[in-house]
């Protein structure tokens, strides 16, 4: 019986076990133990092989049906010889080196699979600390802290220093943009309104004759207006000719007005104009302010672009980042359902290497038997006497029918008109009934001789086959194997 003692590949492998047990290597290494079989060991390699495998069709391995739910499967040798001790021998060395062959390599394959997976182990322990010094290298690399949760990590994550400082240059330069713009369209403002003011004013003192400064002063004024206001037009513009013709008026106007002074000596002056030198001032400050914005924004598009760079490196580190994480995560899933499977197979082997590891019970021991099987001399007789009878009877009828001859009178007056009046019998010479004498005798001879050598060779192959020479035996194990 093998019975099931672990989840292993005993159970199935047993419906195997005909072709394992008729193994031709494991008949040959349970008869070379055979000390006691000389006969064999005398033979040569090619004869030795024809008498293998002559036992290996005398093996005969039987196996009953088995249930699903069924644990155990029930397996029956049997051995077919015509020496007893022999066939005893044999049948139990046979079995004894099946058992011990099917348990060694349940073992070792049991071993090989668990070294297996300790080697497995052991690469996969050499890959996940390889993976973890890169990890720690690449943190080191990029200055990323060792307790920051890698990206897509369901913690609290603080945002990295790169990114931080590219968000503040990003709002530090578009406020330096904005503020960049309003200077500059303060300075536009500021420069058109000094193109209508003069940097200096004049004054003019007159000694002696008419004194009509005031009035020069005042039309210079306007004079100067009109050409600010010239100024802010250009020559394509409706306004540009009659500005220049009222210019022209105020000039020749002015040019009268400075001949009426008669006998009078008129000093001209000049002095700073206040709304020149505050409007320039405003203006210097403004466009020194805006040079510093300038130079701010050049810096910060500099280090913006240093800092974007960085960025996009530290995109491709966190997304190795999170790759490794993954991959180490995977590794150590795959470590413990490893070590699961080790500590399964550790307490398979160790089973299979206690008391209780091997599967098969022998449920009946090997069994020398006291009288020989084969052949049965009742069912030899019955057959015999039974294809006696068949023999005859169809013999009888065949002769009865086959003949188309007249056998009697009684067939001659059946066919005739006229009578039978007589019957003439066989004639036979005296030679003729020494000869059908001899005929009889020779037959009945010859037909005990037969049934006598029959009936000897069968008692000689059941009881003693020494009497028998090889080729006899040879040839029954031929006629025999025809009905098997």
């Amino acid at each position: 019986e093998r019975r099931s003692v672990s989840p292993s590949t005993s159970l199935r492998e047993a419906e195997n076990a005909p072709y394992q047990i008729k193994a031709l290597a494991r008949i040959r290494a349970v008869v070379d133990q055979m000390k006691s079989w000389t006969d064999y060991m005398s033979l040569s390699p090619q004869d030795q092989h024809e008498y293998l495998l002559d036992i290996q069709d005398d093996i005969e391995v039987t196996m009953p049906p088995r249930l699903k739910t069924q644990g155990s499967t029930f397996v029956t040798i049997s051995f077919r010889h015509t020496d007893p001790s022999r066939a005893f021998e044999f049948l139990r060395g046979l079995r004894t080196a099946w058992i011990e062959q099917e348990v060694e390599r349940d073992r070792n394959r049991l071993s090989a699979e668990y070294q297996g997976l300790l080697r497995e182990e052991e690469e996969l322990k050499r890959e996940i600390a390889s993976e973890e010094r890169d990890f720690a290298q690449l943190r080191s690399d990029f200055n990323i802290s060792p307790t920051q949760p890698s990206p897509s990590a369901n913690q609290v994550r603080i945002e990295d220093p790169v990114f931080e400082r590219l968000n503040e240059h990003q709002k530090d330069l578009d406020a330096a943009r904005i503020a960049s713009g309003a200077l500059q369209a303060t300075i536009d403002g500021l420069n058109e309104q000094l193109t209508g003011v003069p940097e200096e004013l004049s004054r003019l003192n007159t000694v002696g004759g008419v004194d009509l400064s005031a009035s020069i002063q005042e039309q210079r004024a306007n004079l100067s207006d009109l050409r600010s206001k010239l100024a802010s037009y250009g020559r394509g513009h409706s306004r540009y000719g009659v500005l220049q013709k009222d210019i022209l008026k105020a000039e020749e106007l002015l040019r009268e007005t400075e001949q009426q002074e008669e006998d009078a000596t008129v000093r001209e002056e000049w002095y700073p104009n206040p709304d020149f030198a505050d409007l320039n001032g405003r203006l210097k400050t403004a466009e020194l302010e805006q040079s510093e914005l300038l130079a701010k924004i050049d810096h910060l598009e500099d280090v913006q672009a240093l800092e974007l760079e960085a960025a996009e490196e530290r995109q491709e580190v966190y997304r190795i980042v999170r790759l490794k994480t993954a991959d180490i995560a995977r590794l150590v899933g795959v470590l413990d359902e490893l070590e699961g499977r080790l500590q399964y197979k550790k307490q398979v082997m160790d089973i299979m290497n206690g008391p209780t590891g091997n599967p098969f019970q022998i449920t009946q021991e090997v069994v020398e038997p006291k009288e020989a099987t084969e052949p049965d001399p009742w069912l030899i007789l019955s057959i015999s006497i039974v294809l006696g009878l068949a023999v005859g009877l169809a013999g009888a009828m065949f002769g009865e029918y086959s003949r188309n001859c007249f056998r009697g009178a009684g067939d001659i007056g059946g066919v005739m008109v006229v009578p039978v009046l007589g019957v003439v019998n066989h004639i036979r010479t005296r030679g003729a009934v020494r000869r059908l004498r001899m005929r009889r005798a020779l037959v009945g001879t010859s037909s005990f001789m037969i049934m006598g050598s029959c009936l000897f060779v069968t008692w000689a192959w059941n009881w003693s086959p020494d009497l028998l020479s090889d080729d006899v035996m040879d040839s029954i194990e031929v006629f025999r194997g025809w009905f098997r």
